[in-house]
């Protein structure tokens, strides 16, 4: 794992972040509390009501008159939420701990199944809940962050990963996809600056917290750059780590290295970099972590539809294989599924398969000591070996997949979605177990 920090605009590693800049004055909207907030998909335009806390109240004590206490209501916005990783992060995290707090969720994601899984999982819960589809383009974002009069307590952002991807051809800011990313960078870069509305003017209302996902590899672009100058501009703390993955991090059995972003607002909150402040899991990185055996991570009973299918076994000496017979071992280390992408199930390079024989498979050096499937006999063809194959090898379960990245057996997808579908909404998401230890950090 290695943390990026940052002392000027022309350079990029460096052990310490030091903001030069003059700090921003954060200006109130002149909004009415009344104010709606629009939404737009082409020239329509859906109005969605602004919220606001509940008014103070008062009641006869005696002789007194003793003022109830004021409900604090938090504003919690996710762009590209997706099935509802960050929030289920946030859930665990447990930091709206307040009896007396609301928490009130704002998401928006483009992807219809997305938005069904979410709703499906979070839109019946007591918290308020709007869930918004379309893209981050066609939305007036910063109307969204400055819908609670506490204003947005925490921004969270999973951008699309395939600019930064090889891939995607790690074409970065040339894809169209990193258009939405770029779109909230620019209400950074010209937070600050009174906008003429029909009801007045306004300033942007920053969110107090940040915290951004993306792939390795997102560091090294220009978005990255721009949106710390950004953050530097409007005076934030900014903490970033490269590399983060749940094997190494907290010994959870499944490779996902990602790129993770922190920030918050130095006018309320203090540096990340107080000495001692560092969590147990940041001070171990270079520390060999326990990994868990991955078994545990397995149905019980495993359902029917999970066989890899005959067109793909003829690709087994590209299978990364999780081998069964071996997870029982005092060692689990070379026993950690491979990074689940979007694309599992669907090709035999986006993520592990469970062995069941563990016979056929050995520990490959060239791809540091995974197991890999191996054909012993000569006289055996690949044929022949495939047909063996096909007996022992089968997918891992949607069920399996949620588990290791952190998410509980009570989640539910509608039954409209295929498995296929399923995967690539898992794919596409987070690990619940790597994030809600960040929001621990960021909250602290």
């Amino acid at each position: 794992m290695l943390l990026l920090e940052r002392a000027s605009t022309s350079s990029r590693c460096y052990h310490s972040f030091h903001s030069t800049t003059p700090r921003v004055k954060e200006k109130r909207s002149v909004l009415s509390r009344d104010t709606l907030i629009c939404r737009r998909r082409g020239n329509d335009r859906a109005l969605l009501t602004r919220r606001e806390n509940v008014n103070l109240g008062e009641k006869k004590n005696g002789d007194e008159t003793v003022r109830e206490e004021e409900q604090r209501v938090f504003e919690v916005v996710e762009l590209f939420s997706g099935i509802g990783g960050m929030r289920l992060a946030l859930e665990r995290a447990n930091v709206f701990t307040n009896d007396s707090s609301e928490v009130h969720f704002t998401a928006i994601d483009n992807n219809c199944n997305a938005n069904a899984v979410y709703k499906a999982n979070f839109e019946n819960l007591s918290s308020k809940t709007r869930v918004l589809e379309g893209n981050i383009e066609s939305f007036d974002v910063e109307h969204v962050l400055a819908s609670s009069v506490d204003g947005c307590e925490i921004l969270t952002l999973s951008p699309p990963c395939q600019p930064y991807t090889r891939k995607g051809k790690n074409r970065r800011e040339k894809d169209a996809r990193s258009t939405a990313l770029a779109r909230i960078i620019d209400i950074f870069e010209d937070a600050g600056e009174e906008k003429e509305e029909s009801v007045g003017t306004r300033t942007t209302a920053l969110p107090k917290r940040i915290l951004l996902e993306n792939v390795v590899g997102f560091e090294l672009g220009t978005e990255r750059e721009r949106f710390i100058e950004a953050l530097e501009k409007n005076k934030y703390h900014v903490k970033e780590f490269v590399g983060l993955s749940p094997e190494t991090m907290l010994g959870v059995p499944v490779k996902r290295p990602r790129y993770y972003l922190l920030a918050r607002r130095k006018e309320l909150f203090r540096s990340f970099d107080i000495d001692g402040d560092d969590p147990p899991w940041m001070s171990s990185q270079n520390v060999t972590t326990a990994v868990e055996d991955i078994a545990q991570y397995f149905d019980k009973e495993v359902d029917i539809g999970l066989d890899v299918e005959e067109k793909k076994i003829k690709y087994w000496k590209f299978f990364d294989v999780v081998n069964v017979s071996s997870s029982s071992s005092k060692n689990n280390t070379d026993n950690v599924a491979s990074t689940f992408t979007s694309g599992y199930g669907k090709t035999v390079f986006s993520g592990s398969f469970i062995l069941k024989n563990g016979d056929i498979a050995k520990r490959d050096v060239n791809a540091k000591n995974a197991y890999r499937l191996v054909k012993d006999d000569d006289n055996e063809s690949d044929e022949d070996f495939a047909k063996r194959v096909s007996k022992s090898v089968r997918y891992f379960s949607p069920t399996e997949l949620c588990r290791l990245h952190g998410i509980k057996d009570d989640f539910v997808f509608p039954p409209s979605l295929s498995m296929r579908q399923q995967y690539k909404l898992i794919g596409n998401g987070i690990s619940v177990h790597v994030v809600a230890k960040l929001l621990e950090y960021l909250f602290k």
